[in-house]
């Protein structure tokens, strides 16, 4: 999931991994269409809602995707990714998982769908997964077809494929990183 304040949908945000091949190097990220599929794929499909804000709830919900992408600090949550996304936990006792300056996509987007002042939250912004929030966003769904991927330079970085002891490096910082804000 990712907010796009363009009516073209060519810049989206969002946390999420920076690169392809590995999910703890992550956090706040800009994302385009080009870089929604790779390989040898043509075309993507997305669902795209579109809600209406008012110009002072817009000037909010862009200040709090500026905040997040100029604050060096924020990580993603990827606990709360893992327990409110996975079945057999979300129907348990388990929720999202609160920690300083973390975030997942879910909560990334449910946060500022509240700062829209036209999406009203029923529970904490942390403990929406992806089918409650389409469910919750159905009524502002618009009709998409798939969409051409128009591709520029690869991005070799990001498609890089990290060798074993740089991804348990990046494992063994970002848990650290979690873990360490949980007391906070």
């Amino acid at each position: 999931m990712a907010i796009s304040l363009s009516p073209k949908c060519d810049e989206l945000n969002t946390f999420a991994r920076r690169r392809l091949f590995t999910p703890f190097d992550a956090g706040f990220v800009k994302e385009s269409r080009e870089s929604v599929a790779y390989g040898e794929h043509e075309y993507f499909c997305a669902k795209v809602y579109r809600v209406p804000v008012s110009f002072e709830n817009y000037k909010k919900i862009k200040n709090y995707i500026v905040e997040r992408e100029l604050d060096m600090d924020y990580i993603l949550n990827i606990y709360s990714t893992v327990l409110v996304n996975t079945p057999a936990l979300s129907k348990s006792h388990f929720d999202g998982v609160k920690i300083r300056k973390a975030l997942d996509q879910m909560q990334f987007v449910a946060e500022a769908l509240n700062l829209s002042g036209t999406v009203k939250l029923s529970k904490p912004a942390k403990d929406y997964n992806v089918r409650e929030l389409d469910e919750l966003l159905e009524s502002f769904a618009i009709p998409y077809k798939k969409g051409k991927i128009y591709r520029r330079e690869k991005n070799e970085d990001y498609i890089r494929m990290p060798g074993v002891i740089e991804t348990v490096g990046e494992c063994i910082n970002l848990n650290y990183r979690l873990i360490s804000r949980l007391t906070e």
